[in-house]
């Protein structure tokens, strides 16, 4: 089991939902599940993280989302790998799917609805995602058309597909 610190700055930007990647050498980084534990100032474990590790040759590239970070601030956080994450992910929330048969698929994410994948072929031309919602809920894409002015989209495709 390998443990790595790994500090993150901020920088000169409020950071919110900010994807963070970096490369380590194999040798340290070990096999098996992989969490991020943010550490307080004292060192201990405040929060647990899903992290995404994938081999590149030599290196390993671990990646996670980092929820919310000051301008100018810094965190630190723990890297574990080859330990149970299952209740680390367990509490950071699961991924649920639920099918509307011959409709679409919404996905939600830590019990919000996050996008739903619209597959009825006999009312659309093709599958797309809609709506898709940011990490406070707040919707990035434009409603599906019926409507004139900036809030409607495209006539020629619907949201992102």
């Amino acid at each position: 089991m390998a443990k790595l610190e790994l500090v993150v700055h901020a920088g000169n930007h409020n950071r919110e939902s900010c994807p963070v990647s970096v490369d380590l050498e194999s040798s340290e980084v070990g096999e098996g599940p992989a969490c991020v534990d943010l550490l307080n100032a004292k060192g201990d474990a405040v929060d647990c993280i899903p992290a995404q590790l994938t081999p590149d040759s030599d290196k390993v590239r671990v990646s996670f989302v980092v929820d919310r970070l000051e301008a100018a601030r810094e965190a630190t956080y723990q890297l574990t790998t080859g330990k149970d994450c299952k209740e680390c992910c367990q509490s950071y929330g699961p991924v649920e799917l639920k099918d509307d048969p011959g409709e679409k698929v919404d996905v939600s994410v830590r019990g919000s609805l996050f996008t739903s994948y619209v597959y009825n072929t006999e009312k659309w031309v093709r599958p797309f995602l809609y709506p898709v919602l940011g990490p406070f809920g707040h919707e990035v894409t434009r409603q599906i058309p019926g409507g004139e002015g900036p809030d409607f989209d495209h006539v020629h495709h619907k949201s992102i597909y």
